[in-house]
């Protein structure tokens, strides 16, 4: 469970430990308190935590195939439904896109002491971008792709940019007993790497498909 320390504000002198709820220790207080690592997996390490990133991960991924497949099933159907297409790309995949402009911009300001401004208003302002351009780009595919390839990118940028704005090194890390800052780096560069290979692989295929119907027109 977290823990609260309360202090006197005059002296520092330290009072108790401040339950979640309440000035005292009471059941409800200590159900409240166990809900924040059973809703984050910080009860169990770095096992638990895997495993609820593993679990919430595939919530989003199979939330968004449904969402596209059901559209592009229709679409056939109900030509109306091309917005509900763009909107669900846009929410889709650039949701996780800003929020990773959010972790851009946190560690592009940490030093200047403007990360409090900054990391709310990078997210805002790559969201109102995407959308914008989402709105405004007339392939959806491209859309789709740009979106994609700019999450895998800055995923694979972000690690890097940790270190290169002072934060700790592995070794560092580690021997301070954080090894959740390694597993957010590698988590980050095997997926930039999986969403990079992804859409070459797709680009590859379109490619060979057009080179089968080039070569079967002639």
């Amino acid at each position: 469970m977290p823990v609260s320390l309360l202090y006197h504000g005059a002296d520092g002198r330290f009072e108790q430990v401040k339950p979640l709820i309440g000035a005292k220790p009471s059941a409800g207080g200590t159900l409240a308190a166990i809900m924040s690592p059973l809703h984050f997996g910080n009860f169990a390490g770095l096992l638990s935590k895997a495993v609820w990133f593993g679990l919430g991960f595939a919530m989003c991924y199979v939330t968004l195939t449904g969402l596209r497949l059901w559209v592009a099933r229709r679409a056939s159907e109900a030509r109306s439904l091309g917005w509900l297409d763009r909107v669900v790309t846009i929410i889709g995949l650039g949701l996780p896109l800003a929020l990773l402009c959010t972790a851009v911009a946190f560690f592009l300001t940490t030093s200047s002491g403007q990360a409090l401004f900054w990391t709310p208003a990078g997210f805002l302002i790559a969201a109102a971008a995407i959308i914008l351009g989402g709105f405004l780009l007339p392939d959806r595919s491209k859309l789709s792709a740009f979106l994609q390839a700019a999450t895998g990118v800055l995923m694979l940028v972000l690690p890097l940019l940790r270190l290169f704005m002072g934060g700790p090194g592995w070794n560092v890390a580690l021997s301070e007993g954080q090894p959740i800052i390694v597993a957010v780096d590698i988590a980050l560069l095997l997926a930039g790497g999986w969403v990079i290979a992804r859409i070459a692989s797709q680009r590859s295929d379109r490619s060979a498909d057009q080179t089968i119907l080039f070569q079967a027109a002639e």
